[in-house]
């Protein structure tokens, strides 16, 4: 009865992932969309009419200043610290798919390392998942002017919660003959290879910002350019072709 269930979910991902590829790619030609999933310095804030920069925002129609709070107000927003959110979500659904299939398997006698290489892409989701919580928790300081609109912080809860079952195994047989053991390690060395990289660089930019605020607002304003690890090879590259 277990496994039907997870198959059913499984499959309910499916139109849920489309609505969501369907929104993010909306959100490039329209600016309603686009003000929803932005996030941080991306964010616009704006409470004027289009075309009326000399009159203030009373001015407007019913329609635009509902639609101005409704996309700019900051009541409709939370910080973009919370983005550890979409991590632990992640993390907390990961982790009971992973138990669920080991006391499913655990009463029975022929489970072998075959058996768990088809859980292999759900552990390297964890390990993502769980290293991007701590990042968001420990390397990423995020201002408290730094927002995201409370719409699209919801979205990226529905993601995540979706996410791990994108990775559970369902047909174990078809997976069986399509990959080896030896494929599986050359895969996840790579994956913990970039993971590795992704991580360095962040802690790169992370300490771009440091913890003593800087303005008399005690806000950082500025960002410096960003030293170390591949990004000196794009800079380089880049750097020496405009010159």
């Amino acid at each position: 009865m277990m496994n039907n269930h997870m198959i059913l979910l499984c499959h309910a991902v499916g139109p849920i992932y489309i609505t969501l590829t369907a929104a993010a790619l909306l959100s490039i030609v329209s600016p309603a969309l686009n003000s929803l999933s932005s996030h941080g310095k991306t964010r616009l804030l704006s409470n004027k009419c289009h075309g009326n920069n000399n009159h203030e925002s009373v001015s407007c129609s019913l329609y635009q200043r509902i639609r101005n709070f409704v996309l700019h107000s900051n009541y409709l927003s939370v910080n973009k610290g919370r983005f550890i959110d979409f991590y632990a979500v992640g993390s907390i659904i990961t982790t009971i798919t992973i138990i669920f299939n080991y006391l499913k398997w655990s009463g029975i006698n022929t489970t072998t390392i075959t058996d768990h290489k088809h859980w292999l892409p759900a552990y390297l989701l964890l390990i993502h998942l769980v290293r991007r919580f701590c990042e968001c928790m420990w390397v990423q300081k995020s201002l408290s002017t730094s927002r995201m609109h409370i719409a699209g912080y919801l979205l990226g809860v529905i993601h995540y919660l979706c996410l791990p079952f994108v990775f559970i195994p369902i047909n174990q047989e078809l997976e069986q003959k399509s990959n080896s053991i030896v494929e599986s390690f050359i895969v996840s060395m790579g994956c913990l290879y970039f993971q590795y990289q992704q991580h360095r660089h962040h802690v790169i930019l992370g300490n771009l910002r440091p913890n003593k605020t800087t303005s008399s607002t005690g806000e950082i304003n500025s960002y410096r350019i960003p030293k170390g690890g591949c990004i000196d090879t794009n800079t380089n590259r880049y750097g020496n072709g405009s010159r």
